[in-house]
């Protein structure tokens, strides 16, 4: 019981370190508030979803993966791929965003 009181600790030690690692989410909140949003709605989203993936880590895919190796490397392509795709639709949106501007030369002004 130990072991598994140890195991558990770790986990949320990890998983809460992962959560205040900056990034994407981050860079979130940061827009919300610079744009006059109110911050809590994207820092409570963010957490929320922090703890469901947690939940579901420790409650059936962290033993899945550990029974089934080949299990990790599926679901990280699986991840690569989804953010590939978001990765792309965001270069096309903004390449329509850009398409729709009016640029004028120095030059020209």
């Amino acid at each position: 019981m130990v072991m598994a009181l140890s195991l558990i600790a770790a986990f949320w030690v990890v998983s809460t370190l992962c959560a205040l690692t900056p990034g994407i989410d981050w860079a979130y909140v940061i827009a919300a508030g610079m744009n006059g949003r109110v911050v809590l709605p994207a820092v409570s989203g963010i957490l929320l979803g922090q703890l469901t993936v947690a939940l579901i880590v420790a409650g059936c895919v962290g033993a899945l993966v550990a029974s089934h190796p080949i299990t990790l490397t599926m679901i990280s392509l699986t991840g690569a791929a989804y953010l590939l795709w978001m990765g792309y639709g965001l270069l096309r949106q903004l390449k329509r965003q850009l398409g729709r501007r009016h640029f004028r030369h120095p030059i020209h002004q």
